[in-house]
């Protein structure tokens, strides 16, 4: 999947699952792979209503499980993340890393640690 020159503002978009500016969940299917570039989200409201689950939530995406998933130029700005009543200002949610998924943001790696 190719998402290039995606611009996201002045929404609200809301979800009882992840939720992001641009991708709710990045895959249950290890093969996939996920490549966003030179895109935007800005000015919007982007909230996760499951209880109990207060990390599927993010700017760019709510959740990253076994895609393959590389984020190049994207920015995001003036945003308002909520996942069940909380906060935050992630780029993701919540990083599950099943199955060989992982997280690459302008050619750094990023672990579950991060």
């Amino acid at each position: 999947i190719n998402i290039d020159g995606c611009s996201v503002n002045d929404c609200s978009i809301s979800s009882e699952g992840s939720v992001g500016g641009i991708v709710g969940h990045a895959s249950a299917n290890q093969n996939t792979t996920l490549n966003i570039s030179n895109s935007t989200v800005e000015n919007s409201s982007i909230t996760c209503t499951e209880e109990g689950s207060t990390e599927k939530a993010g700017n760019i995406i709510g959740t990253i499980n076994c895609a393959k998933t590389s984020i190049n130029n994207v920015s995001y700005k003036g945003n308002t993340v909520v996942s069940d009543g909380v906060s935050t200002t992630r780029y993701v949610g919540r990083l599950a890393f099943a199955n060989g998924g992982s997280l690459s943001i302008d050619g750094r790696n990023i672990t579950v640690a991060e």
